[in-house]
């Protein structure tokens, strides 16, 4: 009897491996995002799991899978000069950034849902939201430098004053038009993912596309911000250790390059 009651009890580690806990990816998303998922600063809790699992896996991994993809698509088109990049370790490091297109930009997009869901006071939330709402108002609006010609050229007549003004405007423009179209062009890729994930962004009120207009433009800047390196490296030929240097070093170097090209090109000029 006693010998049946220890068979009974027996610890039997073949037994335990076949209940061992395996993690999922989303616990691995959980552990790695903890900090967006949280409902307030400095409380630890964070959102229902009925609200960020879903979204896990009914929006931010299938988005990002296309981020990876379209980022790439995007950067080559702005910059077709990232064809001559074909060092192994730069192409590397690319890659794995690469990867990360998006990941911000989506945790901060699941806190914008979950304060509409929860109904939360936007111009609340989001202390700078009349910043904001500047900024999405203004998008895509010129604005020329209000050069005053007859107060700092006093000596030029009209005609020349007018000139320069004309002449300025279009190369202002010029500009702000080259700068807006890669802006709108990344911004445009993520939205154009995002909503076959989520097709109600379509009906956002206004104050809410403020806030995500905001989350869309810091991405794209994070975006210029980490492929700036890369860009460089392309244009003027950096070898694998130029383009790793830290920022002050990297910019020593890139000034040197950029030096040499200009006076390459002058003396091809002669």
């Amino acid at each position: 009897m006693l010998d049946d009651l220890e068979d009974l009890f027996d610890d039997d580690d073949d037994d335990d491996e076949l209940y061992e806990y395996v993690r999922s990816d989303y616990d691995d998303w959980y552990d790695n995002h903890t900090g967006f998922l949280l409902k307030e600063k400095g409380k630890w809790e964070c959102w229902p799991d009925t609200d960020m699992y879903p979204f896990y896996y009914n929006v931010y991994k299938k988005a990002m899978q296309d981020y990876r993809r379209e980022a790439r698509r995007v950067l080559y088109t702005l910059y077709p000069v990232m064809n001559r990049l074909v060092r192994p370790r730069i192409l590397e490091r690319m890659d794995a950034d690469f990867y990360r297109v998006g990941d911000t930009f989506l945790m901060f997009f699941f806190q914008l849902l979950m304060h509409l869901k929860y109904g939360y006071n936007l111009r609340e939330v989001y202390e700078n939201f009349d910043k904001m709402e500047k900024s999405f108002d203004e998008r895509g609006t010129f604005t020329p430098y209000p050069f005053d010609y007859e107060k700092s050229a006093p000596w030029l007549t009209s005609e020349q004053r007018q000139q320069l003004e004309e002449e300025s405007y279009r190369e202002e423009k010029k500009a702000f038009d080259w700068k807006y179209g890669r802006k709108k062009m990344f911004t445009d890729m993520l939205v154009n993912v995002l909503v076959q994930y989520y097709p109600s962004l379509g009906d956002f009120d206004k104050e809410t596309w403020v806030v995500f207009y905001s989350l869309l433009i810091n991405e794209y800047y994070q975006f210029e911000f980490t492929f700036d390196h890369y860009i460089c490296a392309a244009k003027y030929d950096m070898t694998e250790e130029e383009t790793f240097l830290p920022y002050k070093e990297f910019m020593e170097v890139l000034s040197r390059k950029v030096g040499e090209k200009m006076e390459k090109k002058k003396l091809s000029q002669m």
